[in-house]
């Protein structure tokens, strides 16, 4: 097993906060690891995300706010008509 050496100053605040969340401190750094590793994860999805809407010409947004207002209403109208046309 390998030693690291910790701050104290740090030791104590990982301390702290593993006390207020009434967790042993590994717990607390298993959870902390977990939710960094799921976060780089989100981030590649959205850079995937990202890049395939520029690779089909970007989203048609207007930079005029009324123009936006409207094509936002009528895209919502669009998604209603279709969600909700078995209910006519």
């Amino acid at each position: 097993m390998t030693t690291i050496t910790i701050p104290e100053e740090l030791y104590q605040r990982m301390h702290a906060l593993a006390a207020a969340e009434q967790l042993e401190l590994a717990d607390l750094l298993e959870q902390m690891i977990t939710a960094r590793e799921q976060q780089s994860h989100w981030s590649s999805i959205l850079i995937a995300l990202q890049t395939l809407i520029r690779a089909s010409g970007g989203l048609p947004i207007s930079n005029d706010d009324e123009t936006l207002v409207e094509d936002l209403r009528q895209a919502r109208a669009a998604i209603f008509a279709a969600e909700y046309a078995h209910l006519y």
